[in-house]
């Protein structure tokens, strides 16, 4: 009988400790998603496109003008966070070169920059009071 009990301690054990890792690699892989993402830009200054792909990660940044500065969020929102898989790629209209973007972050948190930055033969500036993370 003791045997017994033992064996079912093992086996409710053993199930609590693989609900518990499931439940950990649901919630770690949904966090990055949430917390990531380039957000909120406006161009307040010169002209362009953002394009955002929540889903696939590869966000695009087309500017269309020389000099262009770009509001990323608003206070405590926002911003040019992203993950590990993600991209945050510049590009500039055809004819223009060596453009200037100045990116402003709005957020009240550090921007937490773990992706890849491209921007081919441009000037990318970065500027957030709170403080720039490159991971």
């Amino acid at each position: 009988m003791e045997r017994v009990g033992k064996t079912l301690k093992k086996q409710s054990f053993r199930k609590v400790i693989i609900y518990f890792l499931t439940w950990c690699m649901v919630f770690n892989t949904s966090l990055p998603a949430v917390l990531a993402t380039p957000s909120g830009g406006v161009f307040k200054v010169g002209d362009g496109t953002i394009v955002q792909d929540v889903v696939g990660g590869d966000n695009t940044v087309l500017v269309k003008q020389l000099e262009s500065v770009i509001e990323w969020g608003s206070k405590g929102s926002g911003g040019i966070d992203t993950s590990a898989l993600e991209s945050l790629s510049f590009s500039q209209i055809q004819g223009l070169s060596n453009s200037a973007v100045l990116n402003r972050i709005m957020s009240d948190n550090v921007t937490q920059f773990n992706g890849t930055l491209n921007g081919a033969d441009m000037r990318i500036f970065i500027v957030n009071p709170a403080g720039i993370f490159f991971g």
